[in-house]
């Protein structure tokens, strides 16, 4: 006569219509993903990953969670989150794999996950309940106590309305989309909250808590490119010794490339096989006012580039490499100067602004969530787009202007055969194609490093 309570016990059942229905299949849940959702968890980074991947196949992000936050119960993560300054969100809750499940499942059938939130129906008996009956002895029954529902809190039943609608064999099929392999830059100095070299630079106290926070936004702009079709997505690390996201907390359909020297720097990885180009944390060109931060690949050296007639930054360098390839560039994000910067020379690129500048040292800045939310929906904007943008292509030969902090620098790139010298601290090279001009760019660079 003893009664049982199954709380997360039940979690079990309650992930038997995604997978009865045909939708894990569907969606390519692997087993760590399918696992997440049959019982709690400890808010380690695989969890948290296996959760966001949930979320991501079924085309939906963190926010369509409904279970609520609470620091993790791995003592680790929360103290990380703690030291970072950052709160606990809903991917962090224990039951997170469970509710990323059902979200699935509702998107697999046809059900409104987002109206979920105000579903009160109590007519269990259509869903989980007629699962649990059927797999336990018939001689047990399922009583009223607190946990009679089989979850330790209520927040599970704003699911009912969609779990009813789930049974064996109602897979309909998930929508055939054309999707598109995505390379995305990612910078630092752009990012939300970001006013000061002291946040973006390894040794300084504060970048431990930016570098997540540039981590958040590449992944804002990876859900919106699943969202907008992509299948395939290539992250390059571009900011200083380009080791600097997380990838532990990356998105896990992402892949990322990174660590320095590479040959394309910024741009490692692009060749004519991606459909768009994301540029997600940019900051201006040198001497850009009003621009955080603003630079041209290195502060301490380069004063102006030019391509052709056109003054650049790296937005514009990079933009003009991703042209070669033919590939357009559709997203990017950073402060309001840097991307009106980017857009009056790229067009049509969706263009996300996360804070206004005040100078090259100061902002006002949106929070970090809603910055996230911007950028994930101006990435599916720019995605449902990319086919009607055009890439930047620049002349062959192309001409190219460099100049320099110290006479010192151009100096040491005249060493290179076929430069000229335009002025004293510029010089100009004729380059076979943006390609070529790239790579010159880069080499010059570090012989104009080599004074410092």
């Amino acid at each position: 006569d003893l009664g049982t309570f199954l709380r997360s016990s039940a979690k079990l059942f309650q992930a038997l219509p995604l997978v009865e229905s045909g939708g894990a299949d569907a969606l390519g849940l692997t087993d760590a993903e399918l696992a997440v959702t049959c019982g709690s968890h400890s808010g380690e980074p695989d969890h948290l990953g296996a959760v966001r991947a949930i979320l991501s196949k079924a085309r939906l992000d963190e926010r369509a969670l409904q279970c609520g936050a609470h620091a993790p119960l791995d003592p680790a993560t929360a103290q990380a989150l703690i030291r970072d300054g950052l709160a606990p969100e809903p991917v962090h809750n224990n039951c997170s794999g469970k509710h990323a499940g059902m979200l699935a499942a509702c998107v697999i059938t046809g059900a409104d996950a987002e109206s979920l939130a105000s579903t009160l129906a109590t007519d269990l008996e259509l869903g989980i309940e007629t699962q649990i009956t059927a797999t336990i002895p018939s001689s047990a029954t399922i009583t009223d106590g607190p946990s009679a529902r089989c979850a330790p809190y209520s927040g599970w039943r704003r699911y009912p309305d969609a779990l009813a609608r789930i049974r064996p064999g109602s897979l309909t099929g998930v929508p055939q989309e054309v999707f598109m392999k995505v390379f995305i830059s990612a910078d630092m100095e752009g990012t939300a909250g970001v006013t000061d070299w002291d946040q973006v630079m390894p040794e300084q106290p504060d970048y431990a808590r930016f570098r997540r926070l540039m981590t958040e936004e590449v992944n804002a702009s990876i859900l919106g490119a699943l969202e907008g079709g992509a299948k395939e997505i290539v992250v390059n690390d571009s900011h200083n010794t380009m080791r600097n996201l997380l990838i532990e907390e990356l998105h896990p359909l992402a892949q990322l490339i990174s660590g320095s020297p590479k040959p394309y720097s910024m741009m490692q990885g692009i060749d004519n096989t991606f459909d768009a180009v994301f540029f997600t944390g940019y900051h201006a060109a040198a001497g850009t006012q009003n621009g955080i931060l603003d630079h041209t690949y290195s502060s301490l050296s380069v004063r102006q580039l030019k391509l052709g007639n056109l003054v650049v930054g790296e937005a514009g360098l990079n933009a003009a490499l991703a042209g070669h390839f033919k590939v357009p560039v559709a997203l990017v994000t950073g402060d309001a100067t840097a991307v009106a910067q980017a857009k009056k020379l790229l067009g049509g690129a969706e263009a996300v602004a996360v804070k206004e500048p005040i100078g090259r040292l100061a902002a006002r800045s949106y929070q970090p969530v809603e910055a996230r939310r911007r950028i994930k929906e101006g990435a599916t904007r720019a995605l449902k787009r990319a086919k009607d943008l055009k890439p930047l292509i620049l002349p062959r030969p192309l001409m190219m202007e460099m100049e320099w902090t110290y006479t010192a620098m151009a100096d040491r790139c005249m060493l290179i055969p076929g430069m000229t010298r335009v002025g004293p601290r510029a010089v100009a090279y004729k380059a076979r194609d943006a390609e070529q001009g790239f790579s010159l760019f880069l080499a010059c660079l570090v012989l104009a490093r080599s004074i410092q």
